[in-house]
């Protein structure tokens, strides 16, 4: 568990990791199986938390949030688990590269229990969320995606603008 997570703290199991290095973050994660990431919006203790820490209101936080821990499950071989809040809503794929469940307490225990009893589940979301990441997530692909929107720019540029040259 990390930060914001402190009201887990003494609970058998649960281990708060609040300030590591990102090479230890990373092999604390490499020996976990399941990534949990829950947002309950619609409670009013998380919803002021974030709001007065964000100075934004509650959706506008969650709508600019990154996908990294969705990249940093796939890349660490771990199922996550996430509400249904944006950018999780876009690069999970409910049941084929992770899992997405409603902020309600049967929901994250059944979605924990299906992937722990179901191993080839389990099995199945790792494989596809790691193969999304390393392609979707990579170096080479943002910077393939970096030349696709310069060449946009700069043809719209030129089709949008008459440009002279003098000889």
């Amino acid at each position: 568990m990390s930060g914001a997570a402190n009201f887990l703290k003494g609970i058998e199991g649960v281990t708060n990791y609040k300030y590591t290095s990102f090479e230890d973050m990373i092999s604390i994660l490499k020996s976990t199986q399941i990534l949990l990431s829950p947002y309950p919006i619609n409670d009013i203790y998380f919803k002021t938390r974030i709001e007065t820490r964000s100075k934004k209101t509650i959706k506008e936080c969650l709508d600019c949030k990154s996908e990294i821990k969705y990249a940093i499950a796939g890349a660490t071989r771990n199922v996550l688990i996430s509400s249904k809040i944006a950018p999780y809503i876009y690069s999970i794929r409910n049941n084929e590269n992770g899992l997405l469940v409603n902020n309600k307490v049967d929901e994250w225990v059944n979605a924990i229990k299906y992937i722990y009893l179901n191993k080839n589940i389990h099995q199945k979301l790792i494989i596809e969320a790691n193969n999304d990441v390393l392609n979707r997530y990579s170096l080479d692909y943002a910077a393939t995606k970096a030349i696709e929107i310069f060449n946009y720019i700069i043809d719209d540029f030129y089709t949008s603008h008459e440009v002279k040259i003098d000889i």
